[in-house]
């Protein structure tokens, strides 16, 4: 059973870096959208945050890491995913339809921060 949690991560680690890396090299070769550069961004992060938690796929590879520190990379990994995709949306649908939506969850997310420290 825990294999398949192991192959289950694995997946979608895979599936996510492909995604990551696709995303990077299309704002790298098209530099004005910049949709593609927040969504690879937002890939990233969630990669990140599959690699520290659940069964810990670093941990699998013996990646000497403490606890502690998983947890940090955990927390900083979802506060930063949201802002990150609050700004992909900001950049597909412009400017004045989204400023409101940043605005409340850009608080939700400062309000959520200073409660945990």
């Amino acid at each position: 059973k825990r294999d398949n949690f192991y192959g289950f991560d694995f997946f979608l680690f895979g599936l996510l870096f492909i995604m990551f890396i696709y995303h990077l090299v299309l704002y790298w070769v098209v530099n004005k959208d910049r949709s593609a550069l927040y969504f690879g961004l937002f890939c990233g992060l969630i990669l990140v945050r599959i690699l520290v938690m659940g069964e810990t796929l670093l941990r699998y590879f013996d990646f000497p890491i403490s606890a502690s520190w998983l947890i940090k990379i955990e927390y900083i990994s979802f506060f930063l995913s949201g802002p990150v995709f609050i700004y992909f949306l900001n950049s597909l649908f412009g400017k004045n339809n989204w400023i409101w939506i940043k605005q409340d969850l850009g608080l939700v997310f400062l309000k959520t921060y200073n409660a945990m420290i």
